[in-house]
């Protein structure tokens, strides 16, 4: 009794151990379990044999992606089609169910995957059902696009389905497009642009030149895609960029798609007629009748970001009458970056006068014309001091 005691004492700890070890052992195994899995070839659901080349590319891409995964094992093809021959079954995009899950049965599958595209002229819609041969439930997931990545997105959606884990499948080589450019009716691009002789680049080669009537575009036709154009006067001409002011060609990124008309309109300016409008913040008249005792006033908010980015709020409220004197005066409230300033400016019946005050990165300017008899002017203007005219020429353009 002693011995078998004692034997049992033993027993106990090793039964224990192996109950508490086992499920652990069997919940990693089922973890790791690959679900198995049979892809059908996709169907082309316009029944264009121009596009039947679309159902080989779609199924290869989608199998390489489920066998990267690690997650799947995917029934071998060959077999696949074995059976479906023995079945007398060819796949159809009504083949029924029943025929789907007992195919799938014999094949040794968990699932089968069929799927199905429609060509939309200038993208796909590209559908995918997955059918479980155990229940015979479906899930359906669907794409639109016309890059390679939309058969990856949906590929991560079927393994995050499948497996409840996160897959990222997409990447910048799959932006290229899975349509052939056969299949791709061009587009075109109407550039329409004020200026004369201006040479236009399309990615980056020589084309033709503007031919200065606004009315009338220059017409390109392109492939459907990414393009870029550009064009070129000389070195007096083109766009801005602020706040940093920094002088380039007007050019222009685009997708055109096929059979798309895209109206483009050409930005190219003067760099002087630029710069002059840029440096004008405020720039206003008002004028007052002499002996009418009637001012004038006006008030303005504005604001610029210099060239480091710094922004200058501006208040400016001014009234314009005439003085128990018989002068003109001009009363100015002005609030420049936070700091009030009360001013005030006259002008003698029968002079003008001309005065100007330095603000930090501008300066106030006035005009004050009391010479008529008729009516009295002020021609009023902040006007910003960081930019001149000519300043294209001093610095360096970019390169579009």
């Amino acid at each position: 009794m002693k011995i078998k005691h004692h034997a049992i004492r033993l027993i106990l700890p090793a039964i224990l151990i192996f109950g508490l070890t086992l499920p652990l052992a069997a919940q990693n195994s089922q973890s790791d379990k690959k679900i198995s899995l049979a892809v059908l070839p996709f169907e082309n659901m316009n029944k264009d044999p121009r596009q039947e080349y679309l159902s080989g590319l779609i199924g290869s891409i989608v199998r390489q992606d489920l066998s990267d995964s690690g997650a799947v094992i995917l029934v071998d093809r060959n077999n696949l089609n074995e059976v479906l021959e023995e079945q007398k079954l060819q796949f159809t995009g009504v083949m029924d169910d029943e025929s789907i899950i007992e195919t799938g049965r014999l094949v040794g599958a968990e699932y089968i995957l069929k799927g199905g595209y429609v060509f939309l002229g200038e993208d796909l819609f590209l559908n995918l059902d997955l059918i479980s041969t155990e229940t015979g439930r479906s899930f359906s997931f669907s794409e639109r696009g016309y890059r390679e990545n939309i058969v990856h997105a949906i590929t991560e959606k079927l393994l995050s389905h499948l497996t409840g884990r996160e897959y990222t499948l997409q990447s910048d080589g799959g932006e290229r497009s899975i349509i052939a450019k056969s299949q791709q009716e061009p587009g075109r691009v109407l550039l329409f642009s004020h200026i004369i002789d201006a040479r236009i680049y399309v990615d980056g080669d020589f084309i033709g030149y503007t031919t200065g009537d606004a009315t009338i575009p220059y017409e390109i036709v392109l492939s459907a895609g990414r393009h870029s154009i550009r064009t070129h006067l000389t070195q007096n001409f083109g766009v801005v960029k602020t706040p940093e002011i920094i002088f380039s060609d007007w050019s222009h990124e685009f997708t055109l798609k096929p059979g798309q008309t895209l109206v483009l309109e050409d930005r190219t300016n003067h760099f002087n007629s630029i710069l002059y409008d840029m440096q004008q913040v405020i720039r206003e008249r008002i004028e007052i009748k002499p002996g009418s005792n009637e001012p004038a006033e006006a008030s303005h908010e504005a604001s610029f970001t210099d060239r480091q980015g710094k922004v200058y709020e501006i208040t400016l409220d001014i009234t314009f009458l005439e003085s128990p004197e018989g002068e003109g005066l001009a009363k100015i409230r002005l609030i420049y970056d936070g700091e009030e300033q009360i001013l005030e400016y006259s002008c003698p019946a029968g002079e003008r006068k001309d005065f100007k005050l330095d603000l930090d990165k501008s300066e106030l300017r006035l005009d004050m014309e009391c010479d008529s008899d008729w009516n009295w002017r002020l021609n009023y203007s902040i006007w910003r001091t960081d930019i001149y005219q000519g300043l294209h020429r001093e610095e360096p353009h970019q390169t579009p």
